[in-house]
This record gives C-alpha cells, sequence and structure tokens, in this order.
C-alpha cells in the first residue's frame, strides 16, 4: 500500500449541519465561507493535496436511541472510489455527500479530521476515521 499521510485537514474547521453544495467549486465556496465566519481560514494548498490512491475509505461513528432509550455508537464507513487520483477536498466532499443526513443533527458534528487506520475494511485500500466534535 502505498504511503499515505497519517491525518488530513486537522485545521479544517466544517460542521456536517450544513447543506451539501452541488459541486466541487461551491463546495470549496463554503468550506471558505465557513472557515471565515469562525476564523479558521482554509489552506488551500492542503485542501489541494492530491492522495496517492483512487480508492479510500472513511468511517465515522454517530450516536443514535437503542431499544432501552439509552445512546448507542453506530459506525459507517463511506468508500471513496474514482478512476483518477482525488484531492482532499474532493474526498471530504465526497464523505459530506453520504454522512449529512446521518450527522446534520448529531452533537458530534464538527470535522476535526481524519486519521489514518491501522485496519483496513477493505484490501490495499487505506483507510481513515473521521473525527468529529461538538
Amino acid at each position: 500500500m502505498k504511503q499515505m499521510p497519517n491525518t488530513i485537514l486537522r485545521d479544517l474547521a466544517w460542521s456536517f449541519s450544513r447543506d451539501t453544495p452541488e459541486s466541487i467549486a461551491e463546495w470549496e465556496e463554503a468550506l471558505s465561507a465557513y472557515g471565515e465566519d469562525i476564523g479558521m481560514p482554509v489552506d488551500r494548498e492542503k485542501l489541494w493535496l492530491v492522495l496517492p490512491v483512487r480508492a479510500l475509505d472513511v468511517q465515522y461513528t454517530y450516536w443514535v436511541v437503542g431499544n432501552n432509550n439509552e445512546w448507542q455508537p453506530k459506525s459507517r464507513v463511506v468508500s471513496v472510489r474514482a478512476s483518477r487520483l482525488l484531492s482532499c477536498s474532493e474526498i471530504l466532499f465526497e464523505v459530506h455527500k453520504a454522512s449529512h443526513a446521518e450527522l446534520e443533527d448529531q452533537d458530534h458534528r464538527f470535522f476535526e479530521g481524519l486519521e489514518l487506520l491501522d485496519e483496513v475494511f477493505e484490501e490495499g485500500v487505506p483507510a481513515y476515521k473521521m473525527l468529529l466534535g461538538s
């Protein structure tokens, strides 16, 4: 497997409660506007970093009320697949589209970066854990 960064976009601010933009250009505009609003400008160089893979898995955990009215963690994996190498921005855009409905009303809905996992969900495909805060 190719050498992957241990963390990705640790300094990027985003809330999964925000609507999903229609295009990658609108996505990057939304990221920039959000960062400006909260005083954390976007580092476009990190956003546009192209990773050396065409496939990547991102796992995140959210909470649901179980049978006994107790909160229980539920994990999901978003598989990002492409015919070309993707930038960090494009990967996060795909993750946002796939996870928005589950994360928009969560307490922990604020993006805090991606962290490389030791295990993988599919042979030869790097996997990251999405860090979320409240």
